[in-house]
């Protein structure tokens, strides 16, 4: 499979008061000893696989807004009459 990289930063200072934010609306407390690898890996990894259910859904919108318009074969909706105007 080809692939591509798309590059996102966050500082760990902005994934921490993320966190943290999640948590305190699910009365949650972040814990003091956390392990920083280990939660950018899963965090990374998550953030992957969410993307790729939301792309879809990021482009269709996109195309709504007359964005990879190019990129598609579209279907003249004449293209369903026949000779005497009827479908």
């Amino acid at each position: 499979m080809k692939t591509f990289k798309v590059v996102i930063e966050i500082s760990e200072e902005r994934l921490l008061a993320c966190l943290k934010l999640a948590g305190n609306d699910l009365g949650l407390e972040l814990s003091e000893d956390l392990d920083m690898d280990k939660l950018k890996l899963e965090f990374s990894e998550d953030l992957e696989n969410h993307i790729d259910q939301d792309l879809a859904n990021f482009i269709e919108e996109g195309l709504n807004q007359d964005l990879y318009q190019d990129y598609f074969n579209w279907k003249d909706e004449d293209d369903d009459e026949d000779e005497f105007g009827v479908m």
